[in-house]
C-alpha cells in the first residue's frame, strides 16, 4: 500500500487527500444530522403513545373490583375512537387476564407475561418489536391506577413504518449527497491541485533546463509572497550561492595551475638549457641557484595548497588554553633571522592581555603569514611590529609595517585566494597569494576578526581581535570593530627590538 502510494503523483495524492477529508466530513455531518432526526422522530412516536395511553384509560372502569373496558362493539382490527392513530390497544386486569386486545397489525407476537406483571408492580417502560413480516412497531406499557393501586395494565403500540421509511429516504439521499460530493471533490480537487501544483512544475521544468555549465539563469518567476514564492526566491538565491563557488572554484584551479605552471616551466627551462650548455661552474652554480629557488616557491606553494585543502575538507581546530606572550615571543625568533636577511627591524610589543583559547599551530601559522606578508612588502631599513594588548571582550594582536602600502581598491579582495594586488602583491616580491587568505580563515575558525587598514607610502595594519574565552562565543554584533587605536592601556610590559 506504500509503496502503491508513493508511486502516485502528488497533484492525485493531494486530490485523494482532499476527496477522503471531505467524504469524511460529509459522513460525519451527515451521520449525526441522521441521528439527531431518528431521535426526533422516536421521541414523538413515544409522546403519542403516552397521549394515547392517556386516553385510553379514561375508557377504563373499575367497579366491584372488577376492570372493564367500555368500548363498543366494533369488527375485528378495527380502533375505537379514543384509539385511533394505534395499531395495538391491549388492557390487562390486575390478575393479569386480558380485557380488551384489538390489533391492526398481523403477525404481531402476544405480551410477554413477565412484562405484563413488571407494569403490575407499578412500572413502565417501551418496547420495540416486530411483526412476522418485519414490520417495526414500538410499545409503550403502563399500569392503570385506582385508589386501591395499580389495578391493570394498558398496552398501545404503532407501527413505525413511518419512521423507518422516513429514514430510509434520508439514508438514500445522504448516500446520493456523499457520493456526487465525492465526485466533485474528486473532479476539483484535482483541478484546484493542478493550479496550486503549477508554480512548482514551472519551478522544476526551469530547475531542469540550469545545468552546471549554466548556472548563470535563474528561475525569475513571478509568484506572489507565500510558501511557493519563497521557494522559488530561496531557489534562485541557492542557484546564485552554487554559482559564486563555482566561479570561485574555476578561478582557484586556473590559478593554482598557473602558479604551479609557472615554477616548473622556469625548472624545465633552465634543466634543458643546461643540459646543451658546456660545464662551467659559474654558469651551472646560477643554474642550480634558479632551480634551488624556483623548488623553493613551489613547495610553500604546494604546503599552501594542502592546508588550504585541509581547510575545505573541515579539518576542526585543537582549542586549548594559550599563553599568547609565548606564542608572540616564539613567532618572533622564528621570523627574527629572515628580517636580519632583509635589513628590517622586528619590534615586539606586548602588554596586559587576558586569557584566550585557540589552537597554536593555526595562530602561529596565521602571525607567520601576517609577518612575512610585512617583510616582503616593507623596503630595508624598514619595521614591522607585532604587538599585544587587551581589547573589549578580547585580545587584540596587531602587525603593522612601513612598508609600500596596499591601495584602497584592493583592501576589499586581498584575503581572496590567489589575490594580488597590481603593485603591492608582485610575484617578483615573492608569496604565493595564498597566505592571506588562510589567515582570514583561521581568525574566522577562532570565532575572531581579522582587518586591515593600509595608506599608500607609509604601511599597513593587519589587526586581529580574539574572544576572550572560547567556546563562549561573542555575537557578530558584539564583536568591537578592531582599528589600530582599539589597543587599551599603556602597553609597558616588555618591548625589545631584532633588527
Amino acid at each position: 500500500m506504500t509503496a502503491a502510494w508513493r508511486r502516485l503523483t502528488a497533484r492525485l495524492r493531494l486530490t485523494l487527500w482532499y476527496a477522503v477529508v471531505l467524504a469524511g466530513t460529509q459522513l460525519a455531518l451527515g451521520l449525526t444530522g441522521l441521528g439527531l432526526v431518528q431521535h426526533a422522530l422516536y421521541g414523538n412516536a413515544d409522546e403519542l403513545l403516552r397521549s394515547k395511553a392517556a386516553a385510553v384509560q379514561t375508557e377504563v372502569d373499575w367497579a366491584r373490583g372488577r376492570l372493564s373496558f367500555d368500548a363498543p362493539r366494533l369488527p375485528e382490527g378495527q380502533m375505537p375512537s379514543v384509539a385511533v392513530g394505534l395499531d395495538v390497544v391491549r388492557v390487562w386486569d390486575r390478575d393479569g387476564l386480558i380485557v380488551f386486545s384489538r390489533e391492526a397489525l398481523a403477525g404481531l407476537a402476544p405480551a410477554d407475561p413477565a412484562a405484563v406483571q413488571a407494569i403490575l408492580n407499578d412500572q413502565q417502560g417501551f418496547d420495540t418489536t416486530r411483526t412476522t413480516d418485519g414490520t417495526a412497531v414500538r410499545l409503550y406499557l403502563e399500569p392503570v391506577r385506582a385508589r386501591e393501586g395499580v389495578i391493570g395494565v394498558i398496552q398501545v403500540g404503532r407501527s413505525l413504518g413511518e419512521v423507518e421509511a422516513i429514514l430510509g429516504q434520508l439514508r438514500l439521499i445522504g448516500a446520493l449527497g456523499l457520493a456526487a460530493a465525492l465526485a466533485l471533490a474528486l473532479g476539483g480537487g484535482y483541478f484546484l491541485a493542478g493550479r496550486a501544483l503549477a508554480p512548482v512544475d514551472r519551478i522544476t521544468r526551469a530547475a531542469e533546463r540550469i545545468g552546471a555549465e549554466d548556472l548563470s539563469r535563474r528561475l525569475g518567476l513571478a509568484l506572489p509572497d507565500d510558501e511557493l514564492g519563497r521557494l522559488a526566491r530561496a531557489f534562485d538565491a541557492m542557484i546564485g550561492r552554487l554559482d559564486e563557488a563555482f566561479q570561485r572554484q574555476r578561478r582557484f584551479t586556473a590559478d593554482a595551475a598557473h602558479e604551479l605552471r609557472t615554477p616548473l616551466s622556469i625548472i624545465c627551462a633552465q634543466a634543458e638549457t643546461a643540459r646543451g650548455h658546456p660545464r662551467e661552474p659559474t654558469y651551472d652554480a646560477r643554474v642550480l641557484d634558479d632551480i634551488y629557488h624556483e623548488g623553493q616557491r613551489l613547495r610553500e606553494l604546494m604546503e599552501s595548497l594542502l592546508v588550504l585543502a585541509r581547510i575545505d575538507a573541515g579539518q576542526p581546530l585543537a582549542l586549548a588554553p594559550l599563553d599568547l606572550e609565548e606564542l608572540v615571543a616564539d613567532v618572533t625568533e622564528r621570523i627574527a633571522p629572515r628580517a636580519h636577511e632583509r635589513g628590517l627591524e622586528i619590534r615586539t610589543l606586548i602588554g596586559e592581555a587576558g586569557p584566550v583559547s585557540g589552537d597554536a599551530t593555526w595562530l602561529t601559522q596565521l602571525l607567520l603569514n601576517l609577518l612575512d606578508n610585512g617583510l616582503r612588502h616593507t623596503p630595508p631599513s624598514g619595521r614591522v611590529t607585532l604587538s599585544l594588548a587587551g581589547a573589549p571582550g578580547g585580545v587584540l594582536l596587531k602587525v603593522a609595517d612601513t612598508g609600500e602600502g596596499i591601495a584602497a581598491e584592493h583592501l576589499p579582495h586581498i584575503f581572496e585566494r590567489f589575490y594580488r594586488a597590481d603593485r603591492a602583491r608582485t610575484r617578483a616580491a615573492g608569496g604565493t597569494g595564498l597566505g592571506l587568505a588562510i589567515c582570514g580563515w583561521v581568525a574566522e575558525a577562532h570565532h575572531g576578526r581579522l582587518t586591515v587598514e593600509s595608506e599608500v607610502g607609509r604601511g599597513t595594519v593587519f589587526s586581529l581581535w580574539l574572544p576572550a574565552a572560547l567556546p563562549t562565543i561573542v555575537p557578530a554584533q558584539d564583536r568591537p570593530e578592531v582599528t589600530p587605536d582599539i589597543v587599551q592601556g599603556e602597553v609597558h610590559a616588555r618591548r625589545h627590538s631584532l633588527g
